[in-house]
């Protein structure tokens, strides 16, 4: 197997919570109208589909509430134990997005909210690429979707502030065009009896379009179709602006 990276860049066990109350139901809903209109037109019902970097399990819960069989895989022991409260019947597994083997085959595969931006190497989205390759049936499609540069130049020098009674969640943003990272600073403070701090930071790369579909080819994907998230899927606001969506045939 190709070495990987030992590195965790996307650490959510500290936001886990937070991000289960506040934050779902404002980032997946896109995902559901991506999905309806890519990889759900190629999986029949009943069919088995892997939800790569599946955090809190809210799209596990819609698939499995149309009747599809899901098995989610993320790196974050937090983040699925709210997963499997809130999708009973699939299954998860802790594993690495880099270096996971699945014994069974899936129709279809996907990751959603722009989780493969956090993987920072070529080398280490190849492996991914890989991964997902082989745990696929033959003529299943992966569908993940990816932030263009325009996406960071406009939205991740931002910073903003989400406070409530018992909370307050600050984030920062910032992108270096010269290495392609945007990174992510979450302060958050949370009352729970007396109030705790919490500090993470995440690290995303913009990885060019033609980049992703030659590595999407070296592991053996074909027939690549790119989609402007607005233009072409109609997503609008800001989870359109500046990100495409890949769907790749094994």
């Amino acid at each position: 197997m190709r070495a990987v990276s030992t590195e965790v860049v996307a650490d959510y066990n500290p936001i886990a919570a937070f991000y289960q109350e506040h934050w779902s139901s404002h980032y997946h809903p896109w995902a559901k109208v991506v999905l309806e209109k890519t990889l759900l037109t190629r999986v029949p019902k009943g069919g088995r589909i892997l939800d790569l970097c599946c955090g809190n399990g809210i799209i596990a819960q819609h698939l499995s509430g149309l009747g599809y069989h899901v098995t989610g895989i993320d790196v974050s022991e937090n983040m699925l134990r709210y997963a499997r409260e809130n999708s009973r019947d699939s299954e998860f597994i802790v594993a690495d997005a880099r270096s996971f083997w699945l014994h069974s085959l899936h129709d279809g595969a996907l990751s959603t909210f722009d989780s493969l931006n956090h993987i920072l190497s070529s080398e280490d989205l190849l492996s991914v690429f890989e991964n997902v390759n082989r745990s696929l049936a033959a003529g299943a499609v992966f569908v993940f979707d990816a932030v263009r540069e325009e996406g960071y130049l406009k939205a991740w020098k931002n910073t903003c502030a989400n406070v409530g009674e018992n909370y307050a969640c600050f984030i920062r943003g910032n992108y270096d065009q010269y290495t392609r990272l945007g990174r992510t600073d979450i302060t958050l403070f949370e009352e729970n009896g007396s109030w705790r701090r919490s500090d993470v930071s995440f690290l995303q790369r913009f990885h060019p379009i033609d980049d992703i579909k030659q590595l999407l080819r070296e592991a053996r994907f074909r027939n690549v179709d790119v989609y402007n998230a607005i233009d072409d899927l109609g997503i609008e606001g800001y989870f359109g602006e500046g990100r495409a969506v890949f769907m790749a045939e094994k």
